[in-house]
Formats: C-alpha cells, structure tokens, sequence
C-alpha cells in the first residue's frame, strides 16, 4: 500500500487539474496507489489506516470532489458520507466567533463565491414564481448572495446573527432591511411575512434542523416557498457530521424529508451542487395549506 498521505497529497493535486486533463491525470494516480488494479480495495486500506482523523476527511473528501468534476455524482456523494460519523447525542450547534467573522475577508475567498453560483444554478426556477415579492436570505452572511437574489425581490431581507456580518451586509446597500438576530427566533416572530426565503451554506450548522423548519413554514405565505442547501447522510444515519475540517451536520433525505413534512412543507424539487468543497443537496420546500 502507497504512503496514505502522501496518496492524498499527489490526490489533491490531480483533483484541481484542469477538466480536459483530470480523467487520465485520475488514470495515472490510480494506476500508482493500485498497481494491481484494485482501486477500489486500495481505497478502502487507505481510508482504513486514515480511520476518522482530519487526513481521512481530506482523503474521501478530495475523492467526493474528483468524482463529482468528473460526472459520477452517485459515487462523489458515497464518498462523501464516509467523511461522516453519527451525530446522535450530540446537541450543540457549531458556531464561529465573532473574532473569526471579523478577520475573514469572506467575499474574496473563491470557495465562497463558488458556492454561491452553485446554488443560483438551480434557485433561478423558483426565485421567479415569486419574483416581485418578499424574499428573507436567511443567515445572509456579509451579502454576498444579494446581488443574485435582489432581481427577484420586491423587498430583500438580510437576517444573520453576526453583528460583523449583518453590518457588511447593511454595507451593501441591497437589503431593504438587514436584521442582526438568530433566524429561526427572527423568522417565528414573522409569521406569513414572506414569499420566499433563501438559506444557502447555514443550515450544517443546526444539529437539529426541526425548529429552522417550522420556523420557515411559520413566516411563509401559504405557497412560498424555502430554497435551502445540506449536506446528505446516508439514510441508516438520519443525521451525520464531518469528523474533519469545518464540522457539518448532515441529513439523510428520508429524515429531512420527514422534518418537512412535519413543518408543513411540501419538496417542490432537489438538486445538487458543491457547496463549500462538498457535495451538496439544494431543496425547494413549498408551505401547504
């Protein structure tokens, strides 16, 4: 068996290799850590000896990503959920301080951007059945989304609990209204206030995500509609988190399915996209009733 670092090292520089190179640059590290031919057995004994530390994460992790760039989404999702231990008995939400917030150059950071044109490769569709209305982006950050979403808004909405963020995002001079608060307090205080609301790249953070739901369901208008990105977890997991890198809660479909419905919400649609370096889940929700 190859160095599994040094696999990893030689994997990630191939993964950013430029599209019309990657499949035979992938054949050439294949064909190196399984010499044999037995990639995926040379995978599993590297992912065995990494066990679930930060150089397993970035292991599968670069696997999910090389996958997806090349097309096989199946296998860049199953990659990822093996960057992922059960969450159950854990409670605590993931937050970042506000010293982190303050020192992030977050709009010139290109996994920030990337994340956001992802994402607005498969909102378009629903932003327009409510363009001209009320538009909430939920945890909008520094605003860096505002420019996307604003076309579709009669009126745009910032909420995000971080005062350095909220006051970027006041900065911006998009929003009609920028709310420094957590959202899921500020959207129940907000009940059929909204057409639509957005939340792209916050939602791992919640390890419950049931009262971000019904909270969402609360200050939609009957048939508005949330548009929201999260990361999956195979289904025998209900929810997941990464055991590497920025910690993320993920959702299998069946059990995010299951809090929607619970909320009153219908799936209007699902995509997929990267998201932060990671496969990720894009669901549209529509309020019943």
């Amino acid at each position: 068996m190859r160095n599994p670092h040094e696999a990893t090292a030689a994997l990630e520089i191939a993964s950013r290799t430029p599209l019309e190179n990657l499949l035979p640059t992938f054949a050439k590290w294949s064909a190196w850590v399984a010499p044999d031919g037995d990639l995926e057995d040379a995978i599993d004994a590297m992912g065995e000896h990494l066990g679930e530390t930060e150089g397993g994460y970035r292991f599968f992790q670069t696997l999910a990503i090389l996958y997806w760039r090349l097309g096989d989404r199946e296998l860049s999702i199953e990659y990822f959920h093996r960057c992922l231990r059960p969450a159950s008995g854990l409670s605590a939400e993931i937050q970042q301080t506000e010293a982190e917030y303050a020192t992030y150059d977050y709009d010139h950071i290109s996994i920030h951007r990337d994340t956001v044109a992802a994402f607005m490769e498969f909102a378009p569709e629903w932003l327009a059945q409510c363009s001209g209305g009320t538009l909430i982006d939920a945890a909008c950050g520094s605003g860096l989304a505002a420019p996307a979403l604003k076309p579709y808004a009669g009126t745009l909405i910032g909420i995000d609990i971080s005062s350095t963020m909220a006051t970027r995002a006041q900065a911006s001079g998009l929003y009609d209204q920028v709310i420094e608060a957590d959202m899921v307090t500020t959207l129940t205080a907000k009940p059929a206030s909204a057409d639509i609301i957005v939340c792209m790249g916050a939602a791992y953070y919640l390890a419950d995500l049931a009262p971000f739901m019904t909270a969402c369901a609360t200050a939609l208008r009957p048939g508005g509609l949330l548009l929201f990105s999260d990361y999956s977890a195979p289904d025998h997991m209900g929810t997941g988190i990464t055991f590497g890198g920025t910690r993320r809660y993920c959702r299998s479909k069946a059990h995010l399915r299951a809090l929607a419905a619970h909320a009153g919400l219908s799936e209007a649609g699902l995509g997929s996209g990267i998201a932060f370096a990671s496969p990720s889940l894009y669901w549209a929700f529509r309020r019943t009733g």
